[in-house]
């Protein structure tokens, strides 16, 4: 049985594969987007799919400071849980990425801290639904 779908977003096709089978052998399933909008668009996929409920963006280390600019401001509008990978030179963004709800893992790291990641965001959002007011009565 699945552990869940995660849609896994990298502008380097190694790190895409890598994290794919990384998934895989965690028992998630792996669900390729090719941009960050593309995978945050509320509406169903052409495939049927529902949006993802997690995506791991993998930042490659020709990130610019625009498009990282740009991608905090994306994560800061969504509700999707999100783990953001980044190459060890911009480790200094970790803070930046925390701030807007973004999980972050500095490359390189290991597969248990994945699956790590993936395992608390998968709580966290149980727990907020508790949390949640109940409807009123009428």
């Amino acid at each position: 049985m699945a552990a869940g779908t995660v849609t896994v977003i990298a502008s380097d096709e190694r790190w895409v594969r890598l994290l794919e089978v990384t998934l895989r052998l965690g028992g998630y399933v792996a669900r390729r987007e090719r941009s960050l909008e593309a995978a945050l668009r509320p509406e169903t996929g052409d495939d049927g799919s529902e949006p993802p409920r997690t995506v791991v963006l993998d930042l490659g280390i020709e990130t610019s400071a625009a498009e990282t600019e740009d991608i905090r401001r994306q994560l800061a509008g969504t509700t999707t849980r999100m783990i953001v990978v980044l190459p060890g030179r911009m480790a200094d963004e970790q803070s930046a990425f925390n701030a807007v709800g973004a999980q972050v893992l500095i490359r390189p790291y290991a597969p248990s801290e994945l699956y790590k990641a993936l395992g608390e965001a998968e709580p966290a959002v149980r727990e907020s639904a508790r949390e949640a007011p109940a409807p009123a009565e009428q």
